[in-house]
């Protein structure tokens, strides 16, 4: 069973000393969490590792909680030594950036989104503003990890060759939709980017 208690040294948990925020625009039931910790055998104490700050009156529990639980349940079960912090907020413009601002303010290690939309659904003053909250966290030190989405170059709204938003940003790392398979153990073997998530399995490039 894991322990959120365990402190830094030899015997640290994965992520022990690190704080991870969780950029969201859906909400999620605690009582969901919980019960998965349970499934997996954790010890029920984790969840005092998991904390929720809402913008702007918080997001809505909507048709998206599923994603909000699969990013926690991912950095939980990777970082058991590490505090989550969910943010969440209503989506607009800007709702990026003030999400980010904080999460700056709050002196995450870790930023995590897997949230998008498109290039061509926004204009410079909105790219330029997020341009410029990432880059702040970068000079911060924080890690900021973006989705790139599972299209590839097919943008969420079905443009083409277009570029998801805030994943186009030079201040931060885009991480896409891939598979890969495994060398002789436990070496690394191939990858390919997902071109498109409509098949089973996911077409690939």
């Amino acid at each position: 069973r894991v322990d959120g208690a365990v402190a830094d040294g030899p015997t640290a948990l994965p992520g022990a000393g690190q704080t991870i925020g969780l950029l969201e625009f859906d909400r999620f039931l605690v009582s969901d969490v919980t019960g998965w910790l349970s499934l997996v055998g954790f010890a029920p104490t984790q969840i005092n590792r998991l904390s929720e700050v809402q913008l702007s009156g918080g997001a809505a529990l909507g048709p998206d909680q599923d994603e909000v639980l699969v990013d926690i349940a991912q950095v939980m079960f990777l970082a058991p030594g590490a505090d989550v912090v969910v943010y969440d907020a209503p989506f607009a413009l800007g709702s990026f950036q003030a999400l980010f601002n904080r999460m700056l303010t709050d002196g995450m290690d870790v930023v995590s989104n897997s949230w998008s939309y498109c290039e061509n659904q926004t204009g410079p003053a909105d790219l330029d503003s997020m341009n410029s909250v990432l880059l702040s966290l970068a000079a911060s030190g924080a890690s900021v990890l973006n989705a790139s989405g599972d299209t590839g170059s097919t943008c969420l709204n079905g443009s083409p060759n277009t570029i998801g938003v805030p994943s186009g940003s030079p201040n931060a790392t885009a991480v896409g939709g891939s598979s890969y398979s495994w060398g002789p153990a436990p070496l690394y073997g191939t990858e390919r980017w997902w071109d498109g998530s409509a098949s089973e399995p996911p077409n690939t490039s």
